[in-house]
This record gives structure tokens, C-alpha cells and sequence, in this order.
């Protein structure tokens, strides 16, 4: 009895790995359609990023300010 619980434990435990496997391949193959449709990777200059860090940085402060003083 035992042995047949581990044996279908096995099972149970190879069709997880496998559905997994699945799972990662159809996340890749929706990327590459996704890169595809917008004409590849889209990427930001240092400037943009830097730009984007700043407007994120002061809208948390400003939020954190009005935290405080209620």
C-alpha cells in the first residue's frame, strides 16, 4: 500500500513538473507574439528612466507630506 501512495505521489508530482514546463513555455511564445505586435522590445533612455524616477520620487513625498500632517 505504500508503495502504490508513492508511485501515485511520483505521478501526481511528474504531471506538476510537466504542466509547469507548459505553463513557462506558453508565457514565452505569448512574449515573442506580444514583441512581435509592437515591433520588439521597447526600451527607455537613461534620461527617460532618470525623468520617470523623479515624478515617481516626488509623488511619493508628496503623498508622505500629506501623511504627516493629518
Amino acid at each position: 500500500m505504500h508503495i502504490a501512495s508513492k508511485d501515485q505521489l511520483q505521478g501526481l508530482m511528474d504531471k506538476l513538473v510537466q504542466g509547469y514546463k507548459l505553463s513557462l513555455l506558453a508565457t514565452g511564445d505569448a512574449q515573442r507574439v506580444r514583441e512581435q505586435l509592437v515591433g520588439g522590445i521597447q526600451t527607455r533612455s537613461e534620461k527617460a528612466i532618470a525623468a520617470l524616477f523623479r515624478t515617481v520620487t516626488t509623488h511619493i513625498k508628496a503623498k508622505d507630506t500629506q501623511i504627516k500632517e493629518r
